[in-house]
């Protein structure tokens, strides 16, 4: 009898930072359906106001494009914003065909993003 091989380690990592009033996560990997339910919990934790860099997706499945979009349409309903930051076609391509900017804004830069934010800060 052989014992099953140890599971792979995660092809995907999530880190978060705060930037003030913002949440930085940064995407690197490949989020596929086994990344869904933690990119999932880690926008949630991430709060209404978010950037998330996704230069260093190297492949990204409809399911974590479906819970990031749900998860930006709900920052909205918040009073807050989502922004991707990534110039990646394999993560863009999908984007436009679904035609998501308007719950959706993508700059190619997180500084981009953080410059966009502080510029439509109500304070």
């Amino acid at each position: 009898m052989t014992a099953d091989p140890p599971p792979a380690p995660a092809a995907f990592t999530i880190s978060a930072h705060r930037e003030g009033p913002v949440t930085l996560l940064r995407l690197d990997g490949e989020f596929d359906l086994n990344a869904q339910d933690a990119l999932a919990e880690a926008l949630a934790a991430a709060g209404a106001t978010t950037v998330v860099d996704g230069r260093n997706i190297t492949f990204c499945g409809a399911g974590c494009l479906g819970r990031l979009l749900a998860a930006a349409y709900q920052a909205g309903r918040r009073g807050g914003r989502i922004i991707l930051a990534t110039t990646a076609a394999r993560v863009l391509r999908p984007l436009s065909v679904l035609d998501t900017g308007h719950h959706l804004t993508v700059t190619a830069l997180p500084d981009e993003a953080l410059a966009l934010l502080s510029a439509t800060d109500p304070r």
